[in-house]
C-alpha cells in the first residue's frame, strides 16, 4: 500500500522525501518506525545467535531486510531509518520480463504510469510482456541516478547483478565488494573458498505458478544453441542487434557450463532468448523498452558491471578449501 501511494504521488523511484505529501511523509514514518521497533527488539536475539555460533557480525552494519519493493521507497527509508546501506540487486530486466511473478506489473504498472491505459493497448497481446521491461527499466536507472545523487555519509550503496554471483570469473570479485561493504570480518580465503562452492537452488518466487509454464521447460532453454539464436533473429533485427543476442547467448552458455545440472537455476538466466527467438518483433520491443537499463548494468551490450579496471581481485594461490567445503 505504501509504494503504491508513494507511486500515485511521484511515478518514479527517484524523489526528494520532502516533495511528497505530509499525509503520507506521516503515514511513512509510522509504518518505518513500526518496522524499527520489531527489527530492534530481534537484534538482541540475533547478536546472541552470533555469539553462540562464534560469528563476528560486520562492523558498518547492525541488522538488514530483504524487501524488493524498498527500491521505490530509499528515499522514504534514508529519512526515517536514518544513516543507512543500500543493497541495490539487479537482474536482467530481458528475464525479469518473461517471469512468471508478474505481480509488479499487474499491481502497480497503472500507478506508475499516468499513460498507462495507452501503453497497455500499445502492448496487448504477445507484446505485453514488454511492460515488464518498462517497469524494470525506470525503476531500477531511477534508483541508480537517486543512489548516486545522494551518497555520502547518510547514504550508501553497492550494486550487484545476481549473474555475477554464478560466474566464477566474476563471483570473487561481487563477494568481495559485498564484504567490505558491510565491514564483514571474513578473510579474503574465506571469501575465496566461498566463491568456489557449488550453487544453490533457493527456490523461485512465482506464487504457485510453474517455472515451466510459459517458457518451454529448462530443457528446451538449455538446448538454445548460438546457430538457433542467429538463425531466427530474422531479416528485421539490425546486424548489431544479431551480434550483440549472440554475445549474451555465449555468456548463456558459459553459466550453463558453471552451473553443470543445475537447471532449475539456469533456466531463470537467459530464458528470454528462448522467448523472442521466433519473434523478432518482441526483441526489438523489449530491448528498446530496456535500453537505458541494459545499458547502465551492462547487460546489453555485454560488459562487466562496476568492475576494478587494473586491479581485478583473484583468490590466492594455493589455497585448500575442500576441507572447508565438507
Amino acid at each position: 500500500p505504501l509504494a503504491k501511494a508513494v507511486l500515485q504521488e511521484t511515478h518514479s523511484a527517484s524523489y526528494k522525501f520532502g516533495d511528497l505529501s505530509h499525509f503520507l511523509q506521516d503515514g511513512a514514518k509510522e509504518e518505518f518506525q513500526k518496522l524499527k521497533k520489531r527489527i530492534d527488539f530481534q537484534k538482541g536475539a540475533a547478536y546472541g545467535r552470533l555469539r553462540h555460533n562464534d560469528v563476528t557480525p560486520a562492523r558498518w552494519v547492525e541488522y538488514g531486510f530483504k524487501a524488493p519493493i524498498t527500491m521505490v521507497l530509499v528515499p522514504i527509508l534514508r529519512e526515517v531509518l536514518g544513516p543507512m546501506k543500500y543493497l541495490h540487486i539487479v537482474r536482467d530486466g530481458r528475464d525479469v520480463a518473461f517471469s512468471t511473478n508478474q505481480s509488479p506489473v499487474k499491481k502497480l504498472y497503472h500507478t506508475m504510469y499516468q499513460d498507462a491505459r495507452l501503453r497497455s493497448y500499445k502492448y496487448s497481446g504477445n507484446l505485453s510482456w514488454v511492460r515488464g521491461v518498462h517497469l524494470w527499466n525506470d525503476w531500477n536507472t531511477q534508483l541508480l541516478q537517486w543512489e548516486k545523487e545522494n551518497a555520502g555519509d547518510r547514504f550508501d550503496f553497492l550494486v550487484v547483478r545476481t549473474e555475477d554471483l554464478l560466474d566464477p570469473a566474476k563471483r570473487f570479485d561481487s563477494l568481495l565488494q559485498l564484504a567490505h561493504f558491510v565491514g564483514s570480518s571474513i578473510s579474503t580465503e574465506e571469501i575465496c573458498c566461498l566463491s568456489q562452492s557449488a550453487t544453490v537452488d533457493m527456490g523461485v518466487s512465482d506464487h504457485g505458478v510453474s517455472r515451466n509454464a510459459h517458457a518451454g521447460g529448462p530443457t528446451t532453454k538449455a538446448r538454445l544453441g548460438l546457430s538457433q539464436v542467429v538463425h531466427n533473429a530474422g531479416g528485421k533485427v539490425k546486424k548489431t542487434h544479431k551480434k550483440r543476442i549472440l554475445e549474451s547467448a555465449t555468456v548463456r552458455r558459459r553459466l550453463q557450463e558453471i552451473i553443470g545440472n543445475h537447471t532449475s537455476v539456469i533456466s531463470r538466466y537467459g530464458k528470454w532468448m528462448a522467448r523472442v527467438k521466433d519473434d523478432p518483433m518482441l526483441s526489438k520491443r523489449i530491448h528498446k523498452a530496456g535500453a537505458q537499463g541494459l545499458q547502465a548494468f551492462g547487460y546489453f551490450p555485454p560488459t562487466r558491471f562496476m568492475d576494478f579496471p587494473a586491479t581485478r581481485h583473484m583468490c590466492p594461490e594455493q589455497i585448500a578449501c575442500q576441507a572447508k567445503a565438507e
